[in-house]
């Protein structure tokens, strides 16, 4: 079987199984929301923290559910005020004639999607499940890896930055190891080393060997908050991995360690992306695993020029996620 180029579209489409996984946390949110008398409450138009008082829920997770529920078409949202459409108003309304929600799920099982967020709206301990344990598995990892690939999150950004006359990109935090082999794939004479902790750094190196490219994609095991990343390096990437927290620590990392005229391609959550459903998912995803906070695009490129980079660029948005690109002078 040929080895797939990951910077290339995936010559089977993924998006009936990506639609079905869709449909699946859609559902599952409508029948939490209409078991907890969500469609009931916006009978009237209120806002996120308007229902969250009444509801006493979270209000950071009721506005990331609205969110969701808004971009699948059953609210409305004006102003930043939430009602339900004439559909959820008749059949998911508690008190309506017709209400239809005995026909959804009534019982959501611990760990499920619907169980993690009715556990937020109601201010319990959800425990991430990209927690640090879950991480070092190898199934976990490989489903991180797959998402980002059938995604076309890894394509969108090896398309969108340009890595020619480059010979060595640092993966920092690189992961599952899928934007390092794609980078290696599309520029033959690319050597790419990826740092991550020991035990991912182990699962990344089996990854790179199925691919063929143990040769050009070493890994390198270590944490990049308190051990030396290296130097020598003229591109560097930081995929989801930095946070105003760390940026003091490793942007000056970074800055030393990649050559003057070098690149660094910063992939990040951003508070103004473009709206759509999978991006509303992706946020209260983002928010269950304690990312509560996003910034926006102008205050990433502000703490990138803050740490002496240059020609800061934006390559690319995809919903909540910008690729920024930036050169050390």
């Amino acid at each position: 079987m040929p080895i797939p180029q990951l910077y290339e579209k995936l010559p089977v489409d993924p998006s009936p199984v990506q639609n079905l996984l869709t449909q699946g946390i859609v559902y599952e949110l409508t029948a939490l929301a209409a078991k907890e008398g969500l469609f009931t409450a916006l009978a009237v138009r209120k806002t996120a923290a308007g229902l969250a008082r009444e509801l006493a829920w979270d209000e950071t997770i009721t506005e990331r559910v609205l969110q969701v529920l808004a971009q699948a078409g059953y609210l409305t949202c004006v102003g930043g005020a939430y009602t339900a459409v004439p559909a959820m108003a008749k059949y998911l309304h508690r008190n309506s004639p017709w209400f239809l929600a005995d026909s959804l799920l009534s019982e959501f099982p611990a760990g499920s999607f619907a169980h993690r967020v009715l556990a937020a709206l109601n201010n319990e301990t959800v425990t991430p499940c990209c927690h640090k344990k879950a991480q070092n598995q190898p199934e976990r990892l490989r489903g991180i890896g797959a998402r980002a690939v059938t995604g076309e999150f890894v394509q969108t950004t090896v398309q969108a930055v340009s890595l020619d006359r480059k010979k060595h990109l640092l993966d920092l935090g690189g992961g599952h190891g899928f934007y390092s082999i794609a980078f290696a794939q599309k520029y033959p004479g690319l050597t790419v080393t990826l740092f991550d902790v020991p035990d991912i750094a182990a699962l990344a190196a089996a990854a790179i060997a199925n691919y063929g490219l143990s040769g050009r994609v070493q890994t390198r095991a270590g944490d990049f908050l308190a051990t030396d990343i290296g130097s020598g390096y003229d591109a560097v990437l930081c995929s989801l991995m930095l946070s105003p927290s760390t940026l003091a620590t490793v942007l000056p990392k970074v800055y030393s360690a990649v050559l003057p005229g070098g690149t660094l391609i910063v992939r990040t959550h951003i508070k103004d992306g473009f709206p759509s459903l999978a991006g509303s998912i992706n946020r209260l995803f983002c928010t269950l695993n304690g990312q509560r906070t996003m910034y926006t695009l102008t205050e990433w490129q502000t703490w990138l020029a803050e740490y002496g980079f240059s020609n800061i660029q934006t390559a690319n948005i995809t919903d909540i996620v910008a690729v920024l690109t930036a050169t050390r002078p």
